[in-house]
């Protein structure tokens, strides 16, 4: 430790495992910064826009992770938000900490595409549960509620005020969603996202975590080509009206990509696996302040549009 209290930024970490979308970015040299830093993540924008998230291993890894092997790099006690990053081929170096991909383990972040069109004649009720357990696991202020028609209980003015402004957005949404399916005219759908983007407070706004959900789904309900069409709709009209980090999640979603708890939720469905339901749901509801419950409320309220086996309304 040194005089001023800080913990040395000076080392060398080993990446234990990357997202396949995460670690081809680092294959050639490059420079960028620091965007945001918390505790154990820290996400990085290269000069060509790319956006990475470094994180401890306890962290699930997302579309754009590289996980490294130490449990909490306590990233806020040494490296400073706006710091210089260099990527050179099989490392990254971020102030004087050398971070090496060097063995690490790729891990593609891609949900299987069209997953839900072949599921058992079990999966409404999959589907339902997981309804069920968004309604409960919700925290307050989540637009999981407008799946209920209803703002949250307990819901502040402003979480109130952001229901209320999303639940005009996402209406319109669904139905050029379902316009978009039938007739192949994205329009409406693209102008609908586009009201939707960067809606709400917080690191990835509520509107954008709806977003990526629905994003999800297409995916997952859709045949490939059909759904890298709608999903990149939604990225093409939200991801420049919203923040930096979002905005690279909202790119990612359009193809699929997602973090290991939505693999493990969707296998869960698929699998008729209620209780394996219910425990994924509980814990993307445990996602930031509403990020996950939001992204959750996004997949649903897709799914129930889309022509594959719905929850019961």
């Amino acid at each position: 430790m040194n005089p001023g209290g800080q913990l040395s930024s000076h080392g060398h970490w080993r990446a234990s495992t990357g997202s396949t979308l995460a670690l081809a970015q680092c294959a050639s040299a490059t420079t960028g910064e620091v965007l945001a830093v918390f505790p154990n993540v820290v996400y990085l924008r290269t000069e060509a826009g790319v956006v990475l998230a470094l994180s401890g291993r306890t962290i699930p890894l997302g579309p754009l992770s590289i996980s490294l092997e130490m449990p909490s790099p306590a990233f806020r006690e040494w490296l400073p938000r706006n710091a210089r990053v260099r990527l050179q081929p099989g490392r990254i170096i971020l102030d004087n900490t050398v971070v090496s991909l060097e063995g690490s383990t790729p891990w593609d972040p891609c949900l299987p595409a069209e997953a839900f069109a072949g599921a058992s004649v079990e999966m409404p009720r999959s589907l339902e549960v997981l309804r069920e357990t968004l309604h409960h696991a919700a925290p307050r202020g989540s637009l999981a509620f407008l799946l209920e028609g209803d703002e949250s209980p307990m819901a502040s003015e402003t979480e109130a005020l952001v229901l209320r402004r999303a639940a005009l957005a996402a209406r319109p949404m669904l139905a050029g969603l379902a316009s978009a399916v039938a007739t192949g005219d994205h329009e409406s759908f693209r102008l609908a996202a586009a009201s939707l983007a960067g809606l709400g407070g917080g690191f990835t706004p509520a509107g954008d975590d709806f977003l990526m959900g629905m994003a999800l789904a297409v995916w997952v309900s859709l045949p490939r080509g059909r759904a890298r069409s709608l999903a990149r709709a939604i990225a093409e009209a939200a991801a420049p009206r919203t923040a930096t980090v979002s905005a690279a999640y909202l790119r990612a979603a359009s193809e699929g990509a997602a973090s290991v708890p939505w693999h493990e939720l969707v296998q869960a469905v698929l699998d008729d696996d209620m209780p394996g339901v219910r425990s994924r749901v509980e814990m993307l509801c445990t996602v930031g302040h509403t990020s996950g419950a939001d992204s959750l409320a996004g997949f649903v309220s897709a799914l129930q549009t889309l022509p594959v086996a719905s929850p019961t309304v």
